[in-house]
């Protein structure tokens, strides 16, 4: 009696190690689940933050392409405003001609260097910027990289 006992113990030890064992494992599987849900979340909002910051930097390449462009057209009128001064157009030249080209010219002088200054300015933003987006898309898709292994 006293073996069949001890047999009957050891058997239910036996069954109580394997059903702890499976419980064990149970929860694993329920902390990956979790784990699973919160990076993939998280993935998403890394991506999101990506597009925002792609989307960002478009905006600033659209605003420096245009501010080239104005600066292009101012230069290209003060050259015309020079040379009708210079009397390369062939245009009859007067007194008040010759002050009104002047004073376009200094107006177009004056916005030009206007606008070089905004163009350097938003230059050297633009290039701190971009190199901080593209350290932080970079680190965001090795972070995104290192959790998909």
């Amino acid at each position: 009696m006293n073996e069949e006992l001890t047999l009957e113990i050891k058997s239910m030890d036996r069954i109580q190690k394997e059903q702890a064992n499976h419980l064990e494992k149970l929860h694993e599987r329920t902390d990956f689940v979790n784990k699973i849900k919160s990076l993939s979340e998280e993935t998403r909002t890394q991506k999101h933050r990506i597009r925002e910051l792609e989307a960002k930097l478009r905006n600033e390449h659209e605003e420096k392409r245009s501010l080239n462009k104005r600066i292009d057209t101012l230069e290209k009128q003060n050259l015309e405003l020079e040379d009708k001064l210079n009397g390369k157009t062939g245009e009859f030249i007067t007194k008040e001609s010759i002050e009104e080209t002047n004073k376009k010219m200094a107006k177009l002088i004056n916005e030009n260097a206007v606008l070089k200054k905004i163009n350097e300015g938003q230059m050297t933003k633009y290039i701190k910027q971009n190199s901080r987006h593209l350290k932080e898309i970079t680190k965001m898709k090795e972070s995104l990289a290192n959790r998909d292994k």
